[in-house]
Formats: C-alpha cells, structure tokens, sequence
C-alpha cells in the first residue's frame, strides 16, 4: 500500500482547521458534555464528490458536505466510544468524544469517519451546520 501522509499535511495541498472536541455521556438520550478542548488541525480540505455522496445517508446529502483528512496519530471521531488513554479524565464505559470541524468560520458536523492509517490518513465527511 502507498503511503500518502505527507501529502496530506503537504502545504501544497493542507490547509488548516479547528476540531472542537466535546467528551461526554448520553443522558436520557441527550448528550451531556463533560470537558471540552479545541484542537488545531492541518489536512487536505476538498468538497465531497458525487460519488462520495452515495456514501452519506440521504438526510445529510442536502447539505453542503465536505471532506476532512488528517494524518495520524490525530483521529476525528463521531460521537464514538473512547478509550481510557484517550481523555485525562477516568473514563467509563459510557463516555463518548464528539467533534465539530470548525474551517472558515463555519461548523461542520461530522458524519462519517474513515480510518486509513495504514495509508497514513483519517478522512472524515462533514456536514455545514447551518
């Protein structure tokens, strides 16, 4: 497999952006934040294709969708389950991380994540909230 990670914090090609990483709990089917931090990102920035469309559910093709890389050991992550190393704080088995991508001055909700750090990066489908 071809590793690509340099390309993708290459400043030919990255651009920057900010990850507002929320940690919390769902309470009552609510999510409930616990701490909060934001992180600076560098990564390729593109528009989803039509063919990366098809990947996305129906309800959030209507929206301007985007598509975010980064390169590890940074992750993006959709209100997914965490890891004790992953949070300062002690971690319980009902503990999420939630990222919103911040680029231009607009929030971006993410809606799909790819793990392809074995080619040397992550790539994440967000959606503009408007």
């Amino acid at each position: 497999m071809i590793n690509v990670s340099e390309l993708i914090t290459d400043p030919d090609f990255a651009k920057k952006y900010q990850v507002k990483r929320k940690i919390g709990e769902w309470v009552s089917g609510r999510f409930k934040e616990v701490s909060n931090k934001t992180i600076d990102f560098i990564g390729v920035v593109q528009p989803a294709s039509t063919d990366d469309l098809e990947e996305i559910p129906e309800a959030d093709r209507v929206k301007s969708v985007t598509k975010f890389f980064c390169r590890p050991p940074k992750k993006l992550y959709m209100s997914e389950g965490v890891e004790s190393d992953e949070i300062s704080e002690p971690s319980e088995s009902d503990r999420v991380i939630y990222d919103t991508i911040i680029y231009k001055g607009e929030e971006y909700k993410i809606i799909k994540v790819a793990d392809w750090s074995d080619n040397g990066y992550i790539r994440a489908f967000a959606a503009l909230l408007y």
